[in-house]
């Protein structure tokens, strides 16, 4: 199942056998006296099989209808983890490894398919809830039904259930689809007062087509490039194509029409559309503010990111639903806003505006009250057309590098500003549209704005020719597509073709060949060749890096019985270096940071093992210090580190000391994070099976929901 989500529907069955999956508990439960050693509490031992059995029968029984999202498959792994350990079983280590894997946002299905997403901070920070409304779009994906409409007022999150439907469909590489593409048509966003003009990925049919071909192919071809080409294409390479903000377009009868009716004929590709409002004769889902329980955890993941009290917050989830509806938004915006005046004060100021009123304002406060340096660099990053450098930031900004790096700092702890990288591979800081345009409307009539606008006209020079990061970006995109129809081989030969004359030492295709080679045992030899000359060509990317880093990780962990302990160590200690090497270069970047506590908690568990304590309880240490950076540090852009990753590792880090204080204050900071973490529950079980007094000095342990 892990390597293909139907092949336990597949599987053979011989005519005697009696019982299938469906029947195991049944089993289990008449003969109970012969596993309770094993399994310990029968009441949890149901609820794992139970979900094993519910997974098997969605698959078995509603296979052209049931889509497997990575949550099921997480709890899946989670629960045959714990059974075969409870067992002895040396297959428990495989789903720990899956756990693992897919908790960091990595996929046992193979390579992601191809086309377009955006950066995912361009649509939300962190993604909570909504299980019914993905369930829906897995029901209608896998149906007959071709298009389908997320509707919803402003604010809602229609774009990011969108977001994050196509990005595990992209992740999932379902087998018959090639690509996954995004299209926005926003090209004007109402704010203070006024209609602010924004760059949308197509206007118009034709645009609508270029972008699609550039999804697929990284050029737009010089024949055949009209729309009756394009839903020919699309009949041969199923496509899921998500239009983003519609109604932007419904004035526009011609591309309404084609993206309405034509765009639909083609035989094996599926259209979703967000809009604003319901539109006739199409499937829809409505999304709806957040409530309930919903509500309570993304006041509490959004308090945690801000700082503020998470408690404090969920007291007052009643007046925040009542002032903003519920909708992810105004929420967000109303926590940030709290930062500044205090939770009461948000919600009474929210009361007097209401809606976008209410979020101009409180993002204005917010702007206005970056004075100094920090106002500098907001603008600076504000007027410019694409990622900044540290040194471009104070060029523009008129400030030292040390200004302009503690402006950077201030401004990314408001979340104001995030972390990527410039087009030759340099760490740089941008910020997403929403804050460009206010920041933009609120410093209009400054007049340092201005003069930071000359100052970004005056750059000049680019490190890398337009010419050839087009020919690279051509090549990475074609040897992606290569990779997924005709796989390793084939695509990293056709990568290497392209890799001559000046494009020979471009370290983002070395690094990109790295991670083609990497996705099978058999080439890691030939991967690590490629990644170290990628390093040594001095790349600034995450993630030749992360992909190296996984390599290692997955190497390590399938040695482990294979190899000796001490070989297993070294094994670990290789991927630690590794990660080193990528936080040298490219400096304290959140996921590697994280990746770098995990590294070293596993060296940790291997000296115990080893009898070695003083070496394990320094790694452990060095593993604390890491995760506490981890949290510290800004994200990349392109690779979102999931939050809760950072206080799961402290949590068992401290558990591994056995630092009962370290281990209960970061328990409770989980807990603050743990609405989108899916090992929470089991794990706090797990955690007092070792320390029972615990619940003594937690009282929420006791809680029904944690027995």
């Amino acid at each position: 199942m892990l390597s293909s989500p139907m092949r336990v529907v597949d599987m053979g069955r011989e005519d005697d056998e009696l019982y299938g999956v469906e029947h195991i508990w049944s089993i289990v439960d008449g003969n109970w006296r012969l596993f309770e050693k094993s399994f310990g509490n029968k009441n949890r031992t149901q609820v794992y099989l139970g979900e094993i059995t519910e997974l098997r029968h969605n698959l078995a029984h509603r296979r052209t209808r049931h889509l497997v999202q990575r949550a099921d498959l997480i709890r899946f792994c989670q629960n045959a983890n714990k059974l075969l350990r409870s067992v002895k079983a040396e297959e428990a280590t495989l789903f720990e490894d899956a756990c693992n894997t897919l908790a960091q946002g990595g996929t046992p299905w193979g390579t992601p398919i191809g086309g377009y997403l955006p950066p995912h901070d361009e649509i939300y920070d962190e993604f909570i809830g909504r299980p019914t409304e993905l369930q829906r779009l897995g029901s209608w994906f896998m149906g007959d039904m071709k298009p389908i409409v997320v509707w919803g007022y402003g604010g809602a999150g229609k774009s990011a259930l969108a977001f994050k439907f196509a990005k595990e469909m992209q992740e999932s590489a379902l087998r018959d689809y090639q690509a996954v593409i995004w299209l926005t048509a926003k090209r004007s966003e109402f704010m203070a007062g006024s209609a602010r003009e924004r760059t949308p990925d197509f206007s118009d049919t034709k645009s609508f087509c270029d972008g699609v071909w550039m999804a697929l192919y990284g050029d737009v071809p010089t024949e055949n490039n009209d729309a009756a080409g394009l839903i020919k294409e699309l009949d041969n390479t199923p496509c899921l194509i998500v239009v983003d903000d519609l109604d932007t377009l419904l004035d526009d009868v011609d591309t309404v029409d084609f993206l309405l009716h034509d765009l639909r004929a083609s035989k094996k590709s599926k259209v979703l559309y967000t809009s604003r409002h319901q539109i006739p004769g199409l499937n829809y889902i409505e999304i709806q503010g957040f409530k309930g329980d919903e509500l309570n955890d993304f006041i509490r993941a959004r308090a945690a990111e801000y700082g503020v009290d998470s408690d404090q917050c969920i007291n007052r989830a009643e007046a925040i639903h009542s002032v903003t509806g519920g909708y992810p938004l105004f929420v967000d915006d109303l926590i940030r806003y709290s930062m500044l005046v205090g939770i009461d004060k948000a919600v009474a100021d929210w009361i007097h505006r209401k809606g976008d009123a209410a979020r101009e304002y409180a993002l204005r406060r917010q702007l206005e009250h970056l004075i100094g340096v920090s106002g500098d660099v907001l603008m600076a990053v504000a007027v410019s057309n694409r990622p900044l450098s540290l040194v471009e930031v104070g060029q523009v900004a008129g400030i030292t590098d040390e200004d302009a790096e503690q402006g950077i700092k201030d401004l990314i702890k408001w979340r104001l500003l995030h972390t990527t990288t410039t087009e030759d591979s340099i760490p740089a800081f941008s910020m997403n549209a929403n804050t460009r345009r206010l920041t933009m409307g609120t410093f209009k009539d400054h007049p340092r704005l201005q003069g930071r606008k000359a100052s970004f006209n005056a750059l000049t020079g680019e490190r890398i020719p337009a010419t050839k990061r087009k020919a690279i970006a051509v090549a990475i995109a074609e040897a992606n597509r290569i990779l997924k129809l005709d796989g390793i081989a084939s695509a990293a030969d056709n990568l290497r073709s392209k890799m001559t004359g000046e494009l020979s030492d471009a370290p983002d295709l070395h690094g990109v060949l790295g991670w083609i080679y990497s996705q099978a045992d058999e080439y890691v030899g030939i991967a690590r060749e490629h990644f170290t000359t990628a390093d040594q060509l001095g790349t600034r990317k995450i993630d030749p890096y992360y992909h190296w880093a996984q390599m290692e990780q997955r190497i390590a962990d399938r040695r482990v019985g294979a190899e000796s302990t001490r070989g297993v160590l070294y094994l670990w200690q290789a991927a630690t270096r590794v990660v080193e090497k990528g936080l040298e270069r490219c400096g304290n970047v959140d996921i590697l940071c994280q990746k770098a506590g995990y590294f070293k908690s596993r060296e940790a568990e291997i000296y115990s093992q080893l009898n070695e304590y003083v070496a394990a309880q320094g790694a452990y240490q060095i593993a604390i210090e890491w995760y506490e950076k981890a949290l510290e540090s800004p994200s990349q852009s392109d690779r979102k580190m999931p939050r809760y990753l950072p206080y799961r590792g402290l949590v068992w880090a401290h558990f591994g000391l056995g630092d009962m204080d370290g281990l209960i204050e970061w328990l409770n900071a989980w807990r603050n994070v743990a609405g989108g973490d899916p090992n929470f529950r089991q794990e706090v079980n797990q955690v007092q099976w070792k320390f029972p007094d615990i619940a003594h000095r937690i009282p929420w342990i006791r809680m029904d929901d944690y027995e």
